[in-house]
């Protein structure tokens, strides 16, 4: 079993922003009314997981502080009997299949042993291949009296009609900036309190998104990733091989730099079309002199590119495959570029 890190488990009061799901929660425990099947949804790193486990810790502990209740605290360290978390640990490919999804519906069946209640988080349901999602519908229609599902989805139109209309929907919108950096700077995370603007902003709004930023120091790429930007913008073809390399070798998430790629793309536009509110705002200079070789047309659809192929990104596993579709992108963006 993965160590767990306790921070990743946080009481309702831990959480930051989120405060209307945090409010929704607390009345509809208040009043008894907790749905049976509950869909967290947000972008990625927007904290479903994370609120589906303080929802949890504070059922756990009913009407008592989920912060020294001794049920909740089992649920922090990973050993209650009555929680089962569902997720694409166990998968190589990435996936939830259909032999987790009748596990549940054989752990569900039986009496809780210490909680009220059998409670499972199924996290991300999108990764749900159509047999488990099937599966899954089919505990949803009767699901035992005494089991609580939470469910977390990106993006709600990925689950089956049927699946989202038995769930009761939570938006988790993204914080308000200066909240994200004032937690960043309250974390006191060494190397990131002086750049927590910075990182707020980048984050997007996403707690998880900033965390990772920070545990990996992605902020810290995206002068490396500008500077392969403008090497293929003024080099072509004979550069596209080393600027894939480039992008493959700064770690295991393709996606997250993709998605920092994307973010550089849309800057150099807005500065290109002479408009305020850009993103990497502490590397401006840098960026201007990247947009002023480009037309606004070829980085809008250079942008169009990175954001259609971000998605597909998280399914290349093989190093080979990966450097295949890097290559791919590469060469689709350098065309952009030399029709500018």
């Amino acid at each position: 079993m993965p160590e767990i890190d306790p921070a990743s488990r946080p009481t309702l009061d831990e959480i930051v922003g989120h405060s209307a799901a945090r409010d929704y929660i607390t009345r509809a425990m208040a009043n008894g009314q907790v749905p049976q099947a509950l869909l967290f949804v947000g972008p990625q790193g927007i904290g479903k997981r994370t609120m589906a486990w303080a929802l949890t810790r504070q059922l756990v502990a009913g009407g008592e502080d989920a912060a020294t209740h001794r049920g909740s605290g089992k649920v922090q360290r990973g050993t209650h009997p009555d929680i089962k978390l569902v997720d694409t640990s166990q998968s190589v490919a990435g996936i939830i299949p259909v032999d987790e999804i009748r596990a549940l519906d054989d752990w569900a069946a039986t009496m809780p042993l210490e909680a009220e209640n059998k409670i499972a988080i199924i996290a991300p349901a999108e990764a749900m291949n159509p047999s488990a999602a099937n599966a899954l519908l089919k505990l949803l229609e009767e699901p035992p009296a005494h089991l609580i599902l939470i469910l977390t989805v990106a993006d709600p139109a990925t689950l089956l009609p049927t699946i989202r209309s038995r769930c009761s929907a939570v938006l988790l919108e993204p914080l308000a900036e200066e909240e994200l950096a004032a937690w960043i700077k309250q974390r006191g995370v060494a190397g990131a309190t002086d750049d927590a603007e910075v990182i707020a902003r980048l984050a997007e709004g996403r707690p998880g998104r900033a965390i990772r930023m920070i545990s990996e120091e992605r902020w810290k790429e995206r002068e490396l990733l500008l500077g392969e930007l403008t090497l293929l913008r003024d080099h072509g073809f004979a550069s596209v091989f080393r600027v894939a390399e480039s992008i493959v070798q700064l770690g295991d998430d393709l996606r997250g730099t993709l998605e920092m790629i994307h973010l550089l793309l849309r800057d150099a536009l807005v500065l290109r079309m002479g408009s305020p509110g850009i993103v990497n705002f502490d590397i401006e200079e840098g960026l201007r002199k990247f947009a002023d070789g480009l037309s606004p047309e070829a980085l809008l659809e250079a942008a169009e590119r990175i954001a259609e192929a971000t998605p597909r990104a998280e399914g290349f596993y093989t190093p080979q495959a990966r450097m295949h579709f890097a290559e791919t992108l590469v060469i689709s963006l350098g065309r952009e570029f030399r029709l500018a």
